[in-house]
C-alpha cells in the first residue's frame, strides 16, 4: 500500500517508514524518531477531515486523554501537533497483534489466558477511570497484545472526561455495536460502568470465541444489547469455570445497579477466582438481569479463619478439662505435650500443603530469586515495571498466581518489578515549546498545571517562559506546576499591512496582541485589500492597541466617469463600532475639461450629484443598522479574538477582554441576515436578524 506520507520527514522530527493501519479518522504509520532513532507510531488525521471541527476536537480529545494517563497497559503518548495544515499524535510503537487477531487465531482462549488478559485490561481501565477518563470504545480491535504477553489498551479517540456532560444527542450511539453498553445505545449517561460492560463482552468473546450478540444489521445488534440475554458461556464452552462465567455475566448486566460498580470490584472477584478456580459466587442469573445474592455461600475448599479459631477454642477447652483431673504438678507437662503434638501435626500439614502451592515472592529481589536453585523449577515472566514507594528498586511488587494458589501444570509465575520511588525529575519545559505541547508533556506525568500569562520581550507569543519548579527538580505525580506563557512584548512594532486582506491582517495582528477596525473606500485596488493604516508600519504601540485600516470597497459601487468634474461619492457607513472622522472623497478627471457643457445644472439632482442623462443613476449607499450581541466569553485567558460574519462576509474582528459582556457592530444590508460569531477562530453562535 502506497501513501504520500511514506518517506517524508514530518516537522524535522519523524521519518515515515510504512503504513501500520487505517481507521475512520486517521492513518497510523510506523515512523523513526530522528532525535533518538527509536521506532514510534505516528497517527495522522486524514486530509479530508482536517478542516472538520468535530473531528479536530475528537483528535485533540484523544491526545489529551492519553496524555493524562501513564500506565504500563496503556499505549503512551510521546508528542502531539494540532494545527490547521496537519494534526498528528506520536505514540509508543507496540510490536504485536490486536486481541481480535489473537482470538481469531486461537479460537476459544483457556481460562488462564483469558484471566491473564482480563486483569491487565481492567487495571488499564482502573487507571483511566481514576483520572475521570471513560474510554467508551473498549473492543478487541483496540487492545494490542505484545509478544511477551503484555496487553496495551489503545485508541482513546472517543474518550470522555466524566467531569463534563456525558450525554449528548450527537454521541448517543458512539462505540462499536457488538461491544457497546445498553446505556450508550439508548442515549443515557455514560459512566465507568459502560467500560465495564464492554470489558465483559470482550471477556465473553475470549472464552467462547464469539460475540454474545450477532445480526445482519448493526442496529439489530444494538437493540439486542438492550433487550436480549446472552447465552451462558458454559453452554458454548464447557471448559469455562462457573465462577468465571458469573464474573463475566455480572459485568454484562443490563441494569447498571446489578453490574460491577468499579473495575476494582471486578478485579477482587477475579483474585478470588485465581486463588480457587472452583469458587462459585452464587449470583442470581435467572432474570433478565443479574442480581447478587448474599455471598455467604462462597466456598473454596479451605478452612475459614473463623473455623480455625473455633477449633482452637475447643482444643483449649479440652486441655483445660483434662488438666483439672490431674494434680497441679502434672498440669504443665500435660499441656506442653499435647500442644507440641498439635503444633507438630499442624506443621506437617502446612509443609505438605505448601509444596503444592505457590510461595510468596512479593518483596523478594527478582535477580536473586531467578538465580536461586530452590526455585529452578519455576519459570518467571516479567509483566511490567512500576514505580513504588513501598518496595525498593528491583523487588517484586505483584505476582500472579498469587501466593497460596494451588500449583497445576507448568510452574509459571508472572511478576511486576519495582522501579523504586515514583519521584522523578521535572521535565525540561522551555521556550521552544508552545503551551499546548508543554501541557501534553506534563499531563503524561499526571501533574496539575497552572497557566500564567505575562508579557515578555524575548519569548514568542504562546510559548513557555519558565516553569516552577524548574527542570530536574524532583517531583511526584499530582504536584502543582506553574507554567508561565508569553503574551509577547508589551511594546509592539506595528507590521506593514498595506496590500493585505482584512482577514490576513486580523490573523497577523492577533498574533501581535493587536486588534483592528476598518473603513471602506472605493478605489481601483483589489476589493478587500488594505490601502492605508494608522498607526503606520514600524511605529511602536502597546499591546491591545487598535489599528485603524482603510480598505478597498468589498463590493464596488458604480463610478461616474463620463462627465469630467469633482464628484463627492457617498461612502458606506463603517462596519466596526468606531466611525471614520472624515468622509472620503474620490476625484475623477479627464483631459477634455474645455469641452464641458456649461449648461449642466439641469442634470444635477437634489443632492448636488451630477449625472449623465443617458446613464442609470448610481444606487443609494448601503444601509447599516446597529446590532448588540450579548457575550459569554471564556475566562481562562485575559484577551480573546472575536470575529463577526454577516452572510459569510467578515464585518468585524478585534481583541476583547474576556470579562466583556456586550459587543456592538454595524450590520449591513436589510431583510433577513445570518450573523455568525467566532471566538479565537472557534464558532460560538448564529443570530438570525430580519
Amino acid at each position: 500500500m502506497t501513501d504520500s506520507f511514506i518517506g517524508k520527514i514530518i516537522d524535522d522530527k519523524y521519518e515515515v517508514l510504512s503504513i501500520v493501519g487505517m481507521g475512520g479518522m486517521a492513518m497510523v504509520y510506523k515512523a523513526r524518531d530522528i532525535s533518538n532513532d527509536n521506532i514510534v507510531a505516528l497517527k495522522v488525521m486524514k486530509e479530508d477531515l482536517r478542516s472538520n471541527e468535530e473531528f479536530r476536537t475528537r483528535f485533540l480529545t484523544e491526545s489529551k486523554a492519553i496524555a493524562m494517563l501513564s500506565h504500563a497497559n496503556i499505549v503512551n503518548i510521546i508528542d502531539v501537533a494540532v494545527r490547521d495544515d496537519l494534526q498528528y499524535i506520536v505514540m509508543e510503537y507496540v510490536d504485536g497483534i490486536t486481541l481480535k487477531e489473537y482470538i481469531k487465531n486461537k479460537g476459544q482462549l483457556t481460562c488462564e489466558d483469558a484471566v491473564h488478559f482480563m486483569i491487565q485490561m481492567l487495571k488499564a481501565l482502573r487507571h483511566a477511570h481514576s483520572k475521570n477518563v471513560v474510554h467508551r470504545d473498549i473492543k478487541p480491535q483496540n487492545i494490542m497484545i505484545m509478544e511477551n504477553g503484555v496487553l496495551k489498551v489503545a485508541d482513546f479517540g472517543i474518550a470522555k472526561i466524566t467531569s463534563s456532560d456525558t450525554k449528548t444527542m450527537s454521541e448517543q450511539t458512539i462505540g462499536s455495536v457488538h461491544y457497546i453498553s445498553p446505556e450508550q445505545v439508548s442515549g443515557d449517561s455514560v459512566s465507568i460502568q459502560s467500560d465495564i460492560y464492554s470489558a465483559g463482552v470482550v471477556t465473553y468473546e475470549m472464552l467462547t470465541g464469539i460475540v454474545p450478540f450477532e445480526a445482519e444489521r448493526p442496529v439489530s445488534v444494538a437493540l439486542m444489547q438492550i433487550n436480549d440475554k446472552p447465552r451462558a458461556l458454559t453452554e458454548i464452552n464447557p471448559k469455562v469455570y462457573k465462577g468465571l462465567e458469573e464474573i463475566t455475566l455480572k459485568a454484562m448486566a443490563k441494569n447498571t445497579e446489578n453490574r460491577y460498580a468499579t473495575t476494582s470490584e471486578m478485579l477482587k472477584d477475579l483474585e478470588e477466582f485465581i486463588q480457587n478456580p472452583k469458587i462459585e459466587f452464587e449470583y442470581d442469573l435467572s432474570g433478565d438481569y443479574y442480581t447478587e445474592k448474599l455471598k455467604s455461600g462462597r466456598t473454596n475448599g479451605k478452612e475459614s479463619v473463623k473455623t480455625k479459631e473455633s477449633m482452637a477454642k475447643r482444643f483449649i477447652a479440652i486441655i483445660t478439662g483434662i488438666a483439672t483431673a490431674f494434680i497441679i504438678v502434672g498440669i504443665t507437662t500435660m499441656i506442653i505435650l499435647v500442644v507440641n503434638s498439635y503444633m507438630e501435626q499442624s506443621k506437617s500439614n502446612t509443609e505438605m500443603q505448601s509444596k503444592n502451592r505457590y510461595p510468596a515472592f512479593v518483596g523478594t529481589v527478582f535477580d536473586e530469586l531467578k538465580d536461586d536453585p530452590k526455585y529452578s523449577d519455576y519459570e518467571f515472566t516479567i509483566l511490567r515495571y512500576v514505580n513504588s514507594d513501598e518496595y525498593e528498586k528491583g523487588k517484586i511488587v505483584e505476582q500472579m498466581p498469587v501466593a497460596g494458589s494451588p500449583i497445576s501444570g507448568e510452574m509459571t509465575v508472572r511478576v511486576v518489578i519495582s522501579l523504586g520511588s515514583d519521584a522523578f525529575p521535572m521535565p525540561d519545559i522551555n521556550e521552544t515549546l508552545t503551551y499546548e505541547q508543554a501541557e501534553i508533556i506534563l499531563l503524561q506525568s499526571s501533574l496539575e498545571i497552572e497557566k500564567i500569562e505575562e508579557f515578555n520581550d524575548k519569548v514568542s507569543i504562546g510559548h513557555v517562559i519558565k516553569t516552577e519548579p524548574e527542570k530536574d527538580v524532583l517531583i511526584k505525580s499530582g504536584d502543582d506546576i506553574k507554567v508561565y506563557i508569553s503574551k509577547g512584548s508589551k511594546d509592539i512594532k506595528v507590521p506593514n499591512l498595506v496590500g493585505f486582506t482584512v482577514e490576513e491582517a486580523a490573523q497577523l495582528l492577533n498574533s501581535y496582541d493587536l486588534s483592528i477596525s476598518f473603513t471602506e473606500l472605493d478605489s481601483d485596488a483589489p476589493a478587500g485589500s488594505i490601502l492605508s493604516q494608522t498607526p503606520e508600519a514600524d511605529e511602536v504601540v502597546e499591546a491591545g492597541t487598535t489599528i485603524k485600516l482603510i480598505v478597498s470597497t468589498l463590493e464596488p459601487t458604480p463610478k461616474i466617469t463620463e462627465i469630467p468634474t469633482v464628484v463627492s461619492t457617498p461612502t458606506a457607513t463603517p462596519r466596526p463600532t468606531e466611525m471614520p472622522t472624515e468622509v472620503p472623497t474620490e476625484i475623477i478627471t479627464e483631459d477634455n475639461d474645455e469641452d464641458i457643457d456649461e449648461d449642466i445644472d439641469e442634470d444635477i439632482d437634489e443632492e448636488g450629484i451630477i449625472h449623465d442623462p443617458d446613464e442609470t443613476p448610481t444606487p443609494p449607499p448601503e444601509m447599516f443598522e446597529e446590532l448588540r450581541i450579548s457575550l459569554s466569553l471564556p475566562s481562562d485567558k485575559e484577551y480573546v479574538s472575536l470575529r463577526v460574519e454577516c452572510n459569510g462576509a467578515v464585518i468585524y474582528t478585534g481583541q476583547h477582554l474576556s470579562s466583556e459582556t456586550m459587543l456592538t457592530v454595524m450590520l449591513p444590508g436589510s431583510g433577513e441576515r445570518t450573523v455568525d460569531l467566532y471566538c479565537d477562530n472557534v464558532f460560538i453562535q448564529t443570530i438570525i436578524v430580519s
